[in-house]
């Protein structure tokens, strides 16, 4: 593409989103139409697979193009600096480079000063309502009610989140969606200027407050629990504190569905006005989330852990431009790094940060051979008390995946067979126990598990964790 047909770039973070609770995805209700009417123009890949199942170490893949060992944030409380290194080029200052504006925001506390990213662009707005462009920190309207009230919430749900503490209190991603995307609207350049954009959107991340008419559509009103009493129930059970009963069952779903359908909405706002604005054909969108969500499926104790089968490692993931993409559905398994190269691809950049040959999604789509999907996690990478560190990898072929853990050992499942992932079929398919298992060596050779030191200083934490008042 010429400079001047090159595309604008626009990425919808659905964080948390899980891929079977979307309505182009096969969800038997309307929770995502919206989303719907931009994957019929677009490319809708069946087999999306994250690089980790939680937002940290995805978000940097996304960013960087490396794997969770090479940018080496793969955990995340127990490190002294959770701070993506300064020789770790972005996306976002790449383009730059190229003359983009850069504007990103993050209603996730994991994506912005905490991990530094919040200077790599032009405009940055957090979920505390902190405003950064470049290295310079422009202080939040604070003077509006709504905007003190959201940043007491974030506070209490950082120091929750740092502490793993149960989160009773309400805070509001949708207010929080809702502003991040009206403030997009209004930096989007009106001068022709190519622009860049990141948007990080929590709606289907726990704490769970949709609008109630949203709720309503889901669930009868009789079987409805309150907003605070499902809160607290939802992390008790995940917890194992409280049974899974049916009512709780009815209402983990008909929450996390009212609150995608709620997003799904704003996110059609923007599409809106994208059009109004002439912007839609010429912004290379795409829309996919960093990680799944366990709700009801799995025993969160169990071996493998939850973490790393498909429920949380399958995301949804569509591509939109008319001229670089062809509409259609793809079966082949993609992950966030093809998203990388597929924007460097398109702008004409080479990513800094790797020796090897980067796969963009379209050369995977125009493939006929049949690919891989590697994913890690560290465990435990949360929480305050360590009960012992697990590093589990697993690598995809297919319907295969194999799974190894340094304490456990591994395993062979097929998914065709087995979704849910609890038989290890290693004796029925040996050939491809060893297929996966020099193709899971050879991707891992040039790197090594990067673990942070642990963090010790909790007396600082303690006395910022005093000072909020938490809103029950």
């Amino acid at each position: 593409m010429s400079a001047e047909e090159t595309p604008n770039i626009l990425i919808l973070m659905v964080d948390s989103a899980k891929a079977a609770k979307l309505s182009c995805y096969g969800y038997d209700k309307p929770t995502t139409p919206n989303i719907d009417n931009c994957a019929k123009t677009g490319v809708r890949f069946e087999s999306a697979i994250t690089e980790a199942p939680w937002t940290l170490p995805s978000h940097l893949s996304l960013f960087s193009g490396l794997y969770p060992s090479e940018h080496g944030r793969s955990k995340g409380f127990d490190m002294a600096n959770l701070g993506l290194s300064r020789e770790i080029i972005t996306l976002s200052e790449l383009l730059s480079k190229k003359g983009y504006a850069t504007g990103g925001f993050s209603s996730n506390p994991w994506v912005g000063r905490l991990t530094h990213l919040h200077d790599r662009h032009d405009l940055y707005i957090e979920e505390d309502m902190t405003t950064s462009s470049g290295s310079q920190i422009i202080s939040a309207p604070g003077h509006l009610r709504a905007f003190k009230k959201m940043k007491l919430y974030s506070k209490a749900n950082y120091a929750s989140v740092m502490w793993g503490m149960p989160m009773p209190f309400r805070v509001s991603h949708e207010k929080l969606s809702d502003y991040l995307l009206k403030s997009f609207m209004k930096w989007v350049p009106t001068d022709g200027k190519k622009f860049y954009s990141f948007i990080n959107l929590m709606n289907c991340h726990n704490p769970y407050y949709p609008p109630k008419d949203k709720i309503k559509k889901f669930l009868n009103k009789e079987k409805m629990l309150s907003p605070t009493q499902y809160n607290k129930q939802f992390i008790l059970n995940s917890r194992g504190e409280v049974p899974l009963d049916n009512r709780l069952k009815e209402n983990i779903h008909a929450y996390y569905d009212a609150s995608l359908n709620n997003m799904d909405e704003q996110i059609g706002r923007v599409f809106s006005f994208l059009k109004e604005k002439n912007l839609y054909d010429n912004t290379l969108i795409f829309i996919f989330a960093d990680h799944g969500k366990t709700l009801t499926e799995h025993d969160r104790k169990k071996f493998p852990l939850h973490y790393i089968t498909d429920t949380n490692l399958h995301i949804p993931m569509i591509a939109r431009h008319p001229k670089l993409f062809k509409p259609g559905i793809e079966k082949k398994h993609v992950q966030l790094l093809n998203v990388n190269q597929t924007i460097l691809d398109a702008v004409g950049i080479e990513n800094p940060n790797i020796t090897r040959k980067g796969t963009s999604l379209q050369e995977i789509i125009n493939s006929d051979m049949q690919n891989y999907a590697y994913s890690e996690v560290a465990i435990p990478y949360s929480g305050v008390v360590d009960k012992g560190q697990d590093y589990v990898r697993s690598i995809k072929k297919g319907s295969f995946k194999y799974v190894k853990s340094k304490n456990r050992g591994t395993m062979l499942f097929n998914l065709a067979d087995d979704p849910t992932e609890e038989k290890d079929f290693s004796s029925t398919y040996p050939e491809m126990v060893e297929e996966l298992s020099m193709e899971l060596d050879e991707i891992t050779s040039s790197f090594e598990w990067k673990d942070g030191k642990k963090h010790t200083e909790k007396s600082k934490l303690d006395d910022a964790i005093k000072k909020v008042k938490f809103d029950f």
